[in-house]
């Protein structure tokens, strides 16, 4: 196996310097078009597994916090817009479930029965305890935004959607495998 270096490839290169393009073989023109990528930056593939996937941590609390705020107005407002694997952070993921819970269960949402159903589940000390619930409720003065927020919730949540995706093909194109 030949390794290539720039230096290797401008001496290849040296006698074809200022020849007429007809003149110069294919095998100059590749070795061209290889300086030019060389000249380029490196995409380092596995540097994009290991990076975190997009997300809006404040548009997810804002989300939440609108549907403690006015359950109501924010449940119809959302409603098929944002699902729980739209979250992506874990405690924001619980507390929609808890959320969804008691809309679900006897239809009214707040604080108090927010608290009660997830220490009931044991999911309050995991989606970050009372404090949480209280910084997501403050998070928001009004519900009147929420469509925005589920809005920004959801186009994160389509990102991380094609970003898997896409990591998922690039797995199969290194595996030699196809679907």
């Amino acid at each position: 196996m030949m390794i290539m270096t720039r230096a290797k490839v401008e001496a290849y290169l040296a006698p074809f310097r200022g020849k007429p393009q007809r003149q110069v073989p294919f095998a100059a023109h590749a070795c061209k078009w290889l300086l030019g990528q060389l000249d380029k930056p490196a995409v380092d593939v596995a540097k994009l597994f290991e990076r975190t996937p997009p997300y809006d941590d404040a548009a997810e609390a804002a989300t939440l916090g609108c549907m403690l705020l006015d359950p109501v107005a924010a449940m119809q407002a959302i409603q098929g817009v944002v699902g729980v694997d739209d979250f992506y952070v874990a405690s924001n993921q619980l507390v929609y479930l808890a959320i969804l819970g008691l809309y679900d269960g006897p239809g009214t949402v707040d604080m108090v029965l927010l608290h009660r159903f997830m220490t009931d589940a044991g999911t309050l000390k995991a989606a970050g305890g009372l404090d949480y619930l209280l910084e997501i409720v403050s998070s928001v003065p009004s519900a009147a935004n929420v469509e925005q927020y589920a809005a920004i919730v959801q186009k994160m949540a389509d990102r991380r959607g094609r970003i898997s995706k896409a990591v998922e093909m690039l797995k199969q194109a290194y595996n030699g495998s196809s679907k």
